[in-house]
């Protein structure tokens, strides 16, 4: 009797257990669906999702996985297509917290502190930015937590699953290596004095090796000819080197190895902490010391994989490091797993506890958690009303002609077009080539005056050229043949198309857009100053620092435009807020002549050319070096 009656309390624990995951699950994915951005989001992401939909190949290291995952979720009758991806993300941010709920569970048999930690990752901020847009790092999450979850799996059916999870991982991302040591260490702890026979290791190898033969979708799909197969891997070389990302290899392991604890520092324990809480990453340390006192085996396991994860990354020295943190997201679970483990040590059955410590323990986390993190980060997390990326491609190909040629600069503008070609099908008709590494004059020429030629930035060697100009328009500029005795300006036609492009900013804006936008207007502004424009050169300025207040090249031209008025008053105050957004003045006083004003942003311009020619960008050193002569000269 005693026994049946065991069994039907571990079964409606069971069933408490269950029901508790699925409210989670439920929970999580209501949140990130009021948040849940309407299109794609953050530069990456219309690469990736516009080579899905397409079928394509997507920048390295390809992500076969994700193009097909994506693929199978455009079909889902919700909003644009970005929209569709972005609840891919949505779901797999929702089941990585899952599973670090189940995998504290399994460990510790209390719901308690699995909610809490499942909660902690699932309301962090990136982790929930991520989760609501149409990118790729939640299915790393996923993985890294599925990874995790199957490492509590004893026995040979453990050993199968890790394997085959971690095959298939790789095939989306090659974050997943960091797993490689622990998995290793762990198979050597649990196999025991006899450990496994050769034919499971067989049969592991196997289950790992299988799934990729997904990556034979990168030489397929690129042999296809469709119209994004990025690298082109086709060839065993290409392919290769595609996989492996061998073109951004330059960043790993190459930043100077005493800066290191300093990087560890801001982006392990800094990051941590912020995204975390400093309460949370109190009690993954508290965690971590627990596991190891349960289970050595486990703990080692746990400690490999977050050292391997800060080991490699604090060493990847990308060139803009704005979302580095997503890199940790494997951390983050281990954390988080470790956190709620901490927590569970209150709540485990037989502990002598005292209630009020109980009830201040939870107090304090449900703090944590609500405040802290739900409420404190809705509104960053929020995500339903970008369409940044987006709009800025659509803005772009809206200002060029039907069957005309977009020269398009950086990843950014390439991304949004593609997406809206693509993935919105606006304006197929646009030939649009990336003009990095390329001969910007010759392809002008091989296209014009057959087809027109737009470029959505102003190459400032491009004052050198011979034959051609460039003509604003709106958001980007138009090729003009300089044969013709006028320049055909047309202000109310460029005033127009930025009219129609409708607000450039939002109230969480993307940084690099915003550049974008407010680099067009100043170039833009630089050639009406040129051509004697000089109203209109004063507007776009203007335009310019509403989105970037500290632009310092507007704040001098601004300042050159009074001076040329005869407001010299005017004129100082310009030049010395262009000194003061170089951070040259600092705690000093303003300059109180224009002389020397001028000589000090003169010598600026001079030290930005040196800096720019010493790093190879000899285009912006000309351009420097020019403002500075045109500012010494200027009256």
């Amino acid at each position: 009797m005693t026994r049946g009656i065991g069994m039907l309390k571990g079964t409606k624990k069971f069933e408490a257990k269950r029901l508790s995951g699925a409210l989670l699950l439920a929970g999580i994915m209501a949140v990130y669906l009021l948040t849940l951005a309407p299109s794609v989001s953050f530069r990456d992401s219309g690469d990736m999702v516009s080579a899905s939909y397409t079928l394509g190949v997507c920048h390295p290291s390809g992500f076969p996985f994700y193009m097909l995952a994506g693929k199978t979720f455009s079909f889902i009758p919700l909003g644009e297509i970005g929209a569709r991806y972005s609840l891919l993300s949505l779901v797999s941010g929702a089941l990585s917290a899952l599973f670090v709920f189940l995998i504290v569970v399994r460990l510790t048999g209390v719901p308690q502190g699995a909610l809490f930690s499942a909660l902690l990752l699932a309301f962090s901020l990136s982790f929930w930015t991520y989760s609501s847009m149409s990118e790729k790092y939640p299915l790393y999450a996923f993985f890294s937590a599925l990874l995790v979850l199957t490492a509590t799996v004893r026995g040979k059916k453990g050993l199968y699953l890790f394997a085959f999870f971690f095959g298939l991982g790789l095939t989306h991302h090659l974050a997943l290596v960091v797993f490689v040591l622990p998995c290793l260490a762990l198979i050597y702890f649990r196999s025991g004095k006899g450990g496994f026979a050769a034919k499971d290791y067989l049969l592991a190898a196997l289950a790992g090796l299988l799934p990729l033969l997904i990556y034979a979708y990168l030489p397929f799909r690129a042999g296809a000819g469709g119209p994004l197969t990025w690298g082109g891997p086709m060839d065993l070389q290409r392919f290769l080197a595609h996989v492996t990302a061998k073109e951004y290899r330059y960043a790993m392991f190459s930043g100077n190895i005493f800066e290191l604890p300093l990087r560890f520092y801001r982006q392990v324990i800094v990051t941590f902490a912020s995204e975390l809480t400093p309460v949370g990453l109190f009690l993954s340390a508290c965690g971590a010391f627990l596991v190891f006192r349960r289970d050595r085996q486990l703990a080692v396991f746990l400690l490999l994989a977050f050292l391997s994860n800060a080991a490699i990354f604090v060493n990847y020295n990308i060139l803009d490091p704005q979302n580095i943190v997503t890199y940790y997201f494997a951390s983050f679970i281990i954390f988080a797993v470790w956190a709620g483990i901490a927590v569970t040590e209150l709540h485990e059955p037989g502990k002598a506890v005292k209630p009020w410590l109980r009830g201040l323990t939870v107090a304090s986390l449900l703090f944590v958690v609500f405040f802290r993190l739900f409420a404190g980060n809705f509104e960053k997390a929020d995500r339903s009303n970008d369409r940044q990326l987006s709009d800025y491609g659509a803005n772009l190909l809206r200002s060029v002609d039907k069957g005309s040629v977009l020269l398009a600069n950086g990843d950014v503008p390439l991304f949004s077009v593609w997406y809206q070609q693509y993935g919105n099908g606006r304006n197929k008709s646009v030939d649009v080539i990336p003009s990095l590494n390329i001969d910007i004059e010759k392809t002008i020429e091989k296209n014009f005056p057959r087809q027109n030629v737009y470029l959505n930035y102003y190459p400032y060697f491009a004052s050198g050229f011979k034959k051609y100009g460039l003509l604003p328009c709106g958001p980007v500029f138009k090729v003009y043949s300089k044969e013709k005795k006028e320049v055909p300006v047309d202000v109310s036609a460029i005033k127009a198309l930025w009219k129609h492009c409708g607000a450039q900013r939002s109230a969480e804006p993307d940084a690099i857009i915003t550049k974008l936008y407010a680099q067009a207007r100043f170039e833009q502004g630089e050639f009406f100053l040129e051509h004697g424009y000089f109203s209109e050169a004063e507007e776009q300025y203007e335009e310019c620092l509403k989105l970037l207040p500290d632009f310092v090249f507007a704040w001098i031209s601004l300042g050159e435009l009074a001076e040329k008025a005869g407001r010299k008053a005017l004129s100082l105050e310009y030049y010395n807020r262009a000194l003061s957004a170089a951070g040259i003045t600092g705690k000093l006083p303003p300059f109180t002549d224009i002389a020397g004003a001028k000589a000090g942003l003169a010598g600026l311009l001079a030290e930005t050319a040196r800096v720019r020619a010493a790093r190879g960008a000899q285009d912006l050193a000309y351009y420097y070096n020019l403002k500075r002569d045109r500012l010494i000269k200027w009256r």
